[in-house]
């Protein structure tokens, strides 16, 4: 049996930690024991741990106090692999490599376009150097998508053999009913996402122009009210305020999902956005722009949703238009998207991949 360690700065909210705790929960037990360790926390993920996961926590202040902790934890429990995620945490642990008992594989996951992301990290003169001399050090770095993937080819000169492709497992909410087209004719658009320039919700609101009056638009995010007023006033300038609603934070999006005709994903990049697993299991069409990570995943072209060729208000708002005539089977989406993504599938090849990399650590000796 492989112990398996799961490493994440903490168990707050977030779309990783949610990833890690069901992984953890669903690992094959007569092949693997799973623990999870945090730099700090725990925080409230760990209450949704099976019993039988224990949590080590290295009660570290930030990431700049926990290298030693790090070792000395590794160092204590010797686990046959190391699994764990969010750049910051990456770096840092693929520094520590040589530090790390030599049997111990160790597994990156990225859950970004890391270029994109490091760009925009203050301290990027730093960050970008260091992952591109310390990522090659990881015996396989795990990614959510194909253009995930093939960043972190380019930018960081990995092995292409050492990556894989694992996308995220569908979440399991309560399937909300799937409310009839509005009876007063209204399209009800909806996107969901924090308030951030790269989610591109201003080249939502220019689409938004371009659709007549029966297109009505929800976004649920919240963000900097700068960002927030900024959008509005966005809105307001392009004559479409009256149809969209900015509903803040909603902590429930599949009942909107449920009661929406199609989600639109503008976004200038990301990872794998788990907004489209979401909207997937309510059987909610997409319309999204072609080269996000994910898209090519999660959407088939005129069965799940139409995806965009380019990134232009005037084609975007073309394809919500088709989208909105097209008979979507959204009984059959949400069937499709929860098998191919369903948790026992993704905790397979996860349990495939940390095979493999323990098997190459010892036959490296």
């Amino acid at each position: 049996m492989l112990t398996v360690l799961f490493f994440l700065p903490s168990l707050s909210v977030g779309g990783a930690e949610r990833v890690f705790v069901r992984l953890a929960n669903h690992l094959d037990r007569s092949l693997f024991s799973p623990a999870m360790a945090v730099v700090k926390g725990p925080g409230p993920f760990a209450a949704h741990l099976r019993p039988d996961v224990e949590i080590f926590n290295c009660a570290c202040c930030n990431h700049a106090t926990a290298p030693w902790p790090i070792v000395r934890l590794l160092r204590q429990l010797r686990p046959d692999a190391v699994v764990c995620t969010h750049t910051h945490l990456n770096i840092l642990m693929a520094g520590l490599r040589p530090f790390i008992p030599r049997q111990t594989a160790l597994i990156g996951r990225e859950s970004t376009i890391v270029s994109r992301h490091l760009e925009l990290d203050s301290w990027k003169n730093v960050m970008i150097p260091a992952a591109r001399l310390l990522y090659p050090l990881f015996d396989i770095l795990v990614c959510q998508s194909s253009e995930m993937r093939q960043d972190v080819i380019n930018t960081f000169r990995m092995a292409p053999r050492n990556i894989c492709v694992i996308p995220n497992p569908a979440p399991v909410p309560p399937e909300a009913p799937l409310s009839p087209v509005a009876a007063d004719g209204r399209v009800r658009l909806l996107a969901v996402g924090n308030l951030a320039p790269a989610k591109g919700y201003d080249l939502l609101l220019a689409a938004m122009a371009c659709l007549n009056d029966s297109f009505h638009l929800r976004i649920a995010g919240d963000g900097r009210p700068e960002e927030k007023e900024r959008l509005q006033r966005a809105a307001q300038a392009l004559g479409v305020a009256s149809r969209v609603e900015f509903l803040g934070a909603v902590s429930q999006p599949d009942r909107l999902m449920a009661a929406s005709d199609l989600l639109v994903l503008s976004s200038a990049y990301e990872g794998f956005p788990n907004v489209l697993l979401e909207a997937g299991c309510q059987g909610l069409p997409v319309v999204t722009i072609v080269g996000l990570g994910g898209v090519s995943e999660v959407v088939t072209q005129g069965i799940t949703g139409l995806v965009v060729t380019e990134r232009t208000p005037e084609s975007l708002a073309r394809a919500v238009e088709q989208a909105s005539r097209t008979p979507f089977d959204r009984a059959a989406i949400r069937a499709a998207v929860q098998k191919k993504f369903d948790i026992s599938v993704v905790a397979a090849r996860y349990g495939e991949v940390i095979t493999n990399a323990t098997h190459y650590r010892r036959a490296r000796g």
